[in-house]
């Protein structure tokens, strides 16, 4: 999807932006391409259109898009990245009896993007490229305890927020998340169109 599709969609979704409060900088297209550049992959062209008209933020309740230049760590596409590729000696060490060889070499290449319940990533695999010729990346999922090997829940960015978040899709990978408003975790673990920005926060001087 481009800007313009991005527009038309989301001129229904419940956007929660409160009056007074400060939220997070969208990013700038230099953003987007110094990311590009530092961590040698290419953006999908529907994540860029959308960072650029929304910015980091949650959606539907379940998970929160990351975008670069933000001021909050798990929000900020870089900052997660970054935090992976200087730790991933101890993250591999941590997971190895928990993945398969392929699996964890996966897990190693996978560019982070979201952030979800329960210590959840999701990221696209840089090997995973559309044969449609629109650069569109499919996007994996990966549990805090992995079974064995990230999880393919979309061929596209696009196609992750319609269908994954806001669609049925969720529910083949977390089927015993409540539906109804009788159950507590209602209404975040119904997917639904929605979005809420990521408030504006400064990280912590280190000392």
């Amino acid at each position: 999807m481009n800007l313009a599709q991005w527009k038309k969609t989301t001129a229904s979704w419940s956007v929660y932006r409160r009056p007074g409060k400060q939220y997070a900088a969208l990013p700038t297209e230099k953003d987007l391409d110094d990311f590009e550049r530092q961590f040698s992959f290419q953006l999908p062209p529907s994540y860029r259109a959308f960072a650029l008209l929304m910015g980091p933020g949650v959606v539907a309740g379940l998970c929160t898009i990351a975008t670069p230049g933000c001021e909050s760590d798990l929000s900020d596409l870089i900052f997660l990245n970054d935090y992976k590729r200087k730790n991933w000696k101890k993250i591999a060490d941590s997971l190895h009896q928990e993945m398969t060889t392929e699996g964890l070499e996966q897990l190693g290449r996978l560019i982070t993007m979201a952030v979800g319940h329960d210590g959840i990533e999701f990221g696209w695999d840089p090997k995973d490229v559309s044969s449609e010729g629109d650069l569109e990346c499919g996007i994996y999922l990966v549990r805090r305890t992995p079974k064995g090997h990230a999880e393919r829940v979309s061929a596209s960015f696009d196609e992750f927020i319609l269908e994954f978040c806001m669609g049925p899709r969720f529910y083949d990978f977390f089927p015993l998340y409540p539906k109804t408003p009788d159950d507590p975790d209602y209404p975040f673990s119904e997917p639904r169109e929605s979005f809420d920005p990521v408030p504006s926060k400064k990280r912590r001087k280190k000392d």
